[in-house]
């Protein structure tokens, strides 16, 4: 229901609103306070914009993982198992075994293709050496400019001290390679014959402006105005604007890692536990001091978005990696319209931070034990669109939200599937990056809208609790609609998941039947609670029937005979001698397409069961489930209780 819905935005607005603003001072200022900057940012990550005479770009969420020291990339082992990772030969491709990965992970090795880590917490327990601060994770970069200065925003993942951080940003004003300076100064580890003429860097406490001649001499370097906000992790500096800009193109290449300021230099990188290269060759000249690079021009289908920029700080080569600044936009004050893109897009949206708000954590939950739970308010969501969303905008989408397995993402769903569909491929080591292919004709024929979340960690909150991995969904939806304008059915949304997230499917499916027509949990070794609730959806549970599978299928066993017991529509596919891996849901889909393809949500159905828990209410993260269809405002006198009731004028819709 579009109520409970608002009632999380109204949530997230009263929080933000406590404070009241001082007055903000006229033109940008280097003061550590972003009422200045004014623009919109796009949120798409990987993507810029020009909103109010600021540039914008929005970088991926939680992409801060250097280079590739190892030449494996993020996916070249299969999403296969996501608990144990186990290997499995296809019928459709038997000359091709899959090797899942998700399992163990290698310490998460197999998520990312870079191989950077961070400087842990403590020293003393895996949970010290899983949780750091990621200070180097550039969010968002903006730029503006008036007659005497260029100004710059950086928004970092989190800032526990002004100087954790170091970011270059080159700038090649007159976009000639052949004329400028080469290397990045303090200790960058950068080399490549790029033309700068100036080379910005910030530290927060500190920031300076190197000058260099044509033939790539520095020629000056010079302090400029630097200011650093730890509550909001961003940071503001300013440089001279030199005479003869207006209308010029900046060409900036942008990139962050760790300052030492000991040293006053760039911090030398770590290389993670399961690093297969020697600790010699870190910092060494093969490998630069940068944990994220911005403006990659296109990522593969990873899990975190970042093998691109891994390979390329691994070849010490970003020719490729940079962004054309528009000064006569800036000046002019520019905006320019919403992005089209279409197919996979991550995407940042607010939601409620975690403990302290900064960094990741260890979770030490069982078999999620090498995953994390990421504190920061911004998290990345995931939103799969048709080729022609913005073009048929009159069509009636479908929208499933994909909740991920556990030692997975946000990304589960085009990574997973995408592999799946991906026949004759080694699953092992050296295969092209996966594109889009196949899910874009999955999209695209059945007019499919998917997102996923994060759900604050690869094995959800931890011990911050569900509340919070629900709330996160809330707010993405709410982010989708209210601020991105992103539109679909609403009478025709599907819940799924597989593994933890079809637990996650169970489960939500009975807090929100009134928003869904249908649900499909892959794999899920729970029965869902509240199965009462679902009287009026369908519901399909597809499991095999072997390891982790054997309590996924009692479980789907058990549920399917209650459903029937109660004569609720549903579906209960078993595959024999298949075990808990992920390419089961991509192999149902011609099934399950056909299951799902005509429901349509009833938003007043005849009758109406509805079970609410005391334990699932949280007024505090604006949790409120006491509305069901057009049962209103129920009130607990126990932990529990049940409403069963039929709506006479509605009568006709009853089952005869």
């Amino acid at each position: 229901m579009r109520s409970r819905a608002l009632a999380g935005v109204a949530f997230a607005l009263c929080s933000a609103g406590l404070q009241v603003a001082a007055a903000c001072p006229p033109g940008h200022q280097v003061d550590g306070d972003d009422c200045d900057w004014v623009g919109t940012p796009g949120y798409v990550s990987g993507e810029s914009t020009y909103s109010a005479g600021e540039f914008i770009y929005s970088d991926y969420v939680h992409d801060d993982a250097g280079a590739d020291l190892d030449t494996v990339q993020s996916g070249e082992m299969d999403p296969g198992n996501p608990v144990t990772g186990t290997i499995w030969v296809s019928p459709d491709d038997p000359t091709s075994p899959r090797f899942g990965s998700t399992g163990d992970n290698l310490n998460a090795r197999w998520r990312y293709s870079g191989d950077f880590a961070y400087p842990p917490r403590g020293t003393d327990t895996q949970q010290d050496l899983l949780s750091y601060y990621d200070v180097a994770d550039i969010l968002e970069l903006r730029v503006a400019a008036d007659a005497a200065q260029v100004h710059y925003l950086i928004r970092l993942g989190a800032l526990r001290n002004a100087d954790d951080a170091v970011v270059g940003i080159g700038i090649d004003a007159d976009r000639d390679y052949t004329t400028g300076g080469a290397e990045w100064p303090r200790g960058a580890n950068v080399r490549g014959q790029l033309g700068y003429d100036y080379f910005l860097t910030v530290w927060g406490t500190g920031a300076e402006l190197v000058t260099y001649d044509a033939a790539g001499t520095a020629v000056s370097a010079t302090p400029v105005p630097v200011a650093a906000n730890l509550d909001k992790n961003l940071i503001e500096v300013s440089i001279p604007r030199p005479a003869g800009s207006e209308g010029a193109i900046w060409r900036h290449y942008v990139g962050s890692g760790l300052w030492d300021p000991s040293t006053q230099s760039w911090r030398t990188v770590e290389p993670t536990t399961t690093r297969t290269v020697a600790v010699t060759s870190i910092g060494s000249p093969l490998f630069p001091n940068l944990y994220n690079l911005l403006f990659r021009p296109w990522e593969p289908n990873t899990w975190w978005r970042e093998t691109k920029q891994a390979e390329d700080l691994a070849r010490n080569d970003i020719s490729e990696d940079f962004a054309d600044v528009e000064l006569a936009k800036l000046d002019a004050g520019a905006t320019d319209p919403p992005s089209t893109s279409t197919g996979l897009r991550n995407v940042q949206y607010e939601t409620v931070p975690l403990g302290d708000g900064e960094g990741e954590e260890a979770n030490t939950a069982g078999l999620g034990a090498i995953n994390h739970i990421y504190k920061g308010r911004t998290q990345p969501a995931m939103l799969f669109l048709p080729s022609d969303y913005w073009t048929r905008p009159e069509k009636s989408r479908r929208f499933m939200f994909f909740y991920h397995c556990l030692n997975c993402n946000q990304n589960i769903w085009p990574l997973g599937v995408e592999d799946s569909a991906s026949q004759h491929r080694t699953h092992v080591y050296g295969d092209a990056p996966l594109g889009t292919e196949h899910i874009q004709a999955i999209a695209d024929e059945f007019d499919l809208m998917v997102a996923g979340a994060l759900q604050r960690g690869e094995a959800g909150a931890g011990p911050f609790g569900a509340a919070y991995e629900e709330r996160d969904v809330r707010d993405i939806l709410a982010t989708f609609q209210d601020r991105d304008g992103i539109t679909w059915d609403p009478d025709r949304v599907i819940y799924a998941g597989m593994s933890r997230g079809g637990s996650q499917t169970n489960r939500l499916m009975t807090l929100y039947p009134d928003e869904i027509a249908a649900a499909v949990a892959y794999s899920a070794a729970s029965t869902p609670a509240r199965v009462g609730n679902i009287r009026n959806l369908f519901y399909a549970s597809i499991t095999g029937d072997t390891g982790l599978d054997s309590a996924a299928s009692t479980s789907g066993r058990g549920a399917a005979d209650t459903l029937a017991g109660l004569g609720y529509r549903h579906c209960y596919i078993e595959y024999l001698s298949r075990a808990h891996d992920f390419n089961l849901v991509y192999e149902s889909w011609p099934i399950v397409k056909g299951l799902i393809g005509d429901e349509v949500r009833d938003p007043n159905p005849a009758r109406v069961t509805y079970q609410l828990d005391a334990s699932t209410e949280d007024a505090a993260l604006g949790l409120d489930h006491s509305n069901a269809y057009w049962v209103k405002g129920l009130a607990l006198a126990a932990d529990s209780g049940t409403i069963d009731a039929t709506a006479w004028p509605l009568a006709w819709k009853l089952p005869t």
